[in-house]
């Protein structure tokens, strides 16, 4: 994600112009990415505090302490 996308979410639909995100990581990392709002509704622990193996649809069990960190 470039630096000036958030920016672009707000003015292209004001343009009526259609607005698309390229990803350049790899596919596991954006499932993991779109299921982490999954995983954070079933625990309210961060993910280096639960040391459990994750099972996400598509890739390999990932250890809760390997999660990248949110913002």
């Amino acid at each position: 994600m470039d630096f000036f996308y958030a920016e672009m979410l707000i003015v292209l639909p004001q343009l009526n112009i259609p607005n698309f995100l390229f990803y350049t990581s790899g596919a596991a990392s954006l499932v993991a990415f779109f299921y982490s709002p999954t995983l954070h509704r079933k625990s309210d622990q961060s993910f280096k505090d639960q040391n459990t193996l994750l099972d996400i649809l598509g890739i390999p069990l990932i250890l809760s302490s390997d999660m990248f960190n949110t913002f």
